[in-house]
């Protein structure tokens, strides 16, 4: 429905040096499509922020990966959420942000840190099964491993250049 998208298509004008003006034989062959509708400038410009931001997201990705040489679990502290960047092998999303007691689990278990010491301390902003819930989303993607009752966020803290 390119309608519902503010979008009128027809087929790529490039078929017609193949199979000539014939609409029918065109649009049983069709693949490729353009915006007739005369609002593409207008869409692209709508989209902008977005492809910005975007291809920021696509920079930093691959500055940790090349720049790092190799796999790496990297968060970026961004105020209100962590920007959290995988390219481990076992990694089950790339990128992803953690933000609420996600955040703040990663960011006070930076460093290796007793369960009781971290649990009285999340206490004062969440509840008991905020934070287990949320201790276990962060075991199962392997970002937070307990080992002899402390807590170790995997993550290395990136810092921006």
């Amino acid at each position: 429905h390119p309608e519902s998208y503010g979008l009128e298509l027809a087929s790529d004008r490039y078929y017609e040096y193949v199979f000539g003006k014939n609409e029918d034989v065109i649009r049983s062959f069709a693949l490729y499509y353009e915006d007739v509708g005369g609002r593409e400038s207008e869409n692209l410009r709508a989209m902008k922020p977005l492809h910005d931001r975007l291809f920021a997201l696509i920079r930093e990705w691959r500055d940790v990966y090349y720049r790092k040489g190799g796999c790496h679990l990297v968060m970026l502290d961004r105020g209100a959420y962590l920007l959290v960047m995988d390219t481990r092998p076992m990694r089950k999303t790339p990128m992803v942000f953690l933000s609420g007691p996600a955040r703040d689990i990663c960011l006070l278990c930076n460093h290796s840190l007793g369960r009781e010491g971290a649990l009285q301390k999340l206490r004062e902003t969440y509840t008991d099964d905020e934070i287990e819930g949320t201790i276990h989303f962060l075991k199962e993607y392997g970002y937070l491993i307990e080992v002899e009752g402390r807590f170790l966020t995997l993550a290395t803290l990136g810092e921006d250049e």
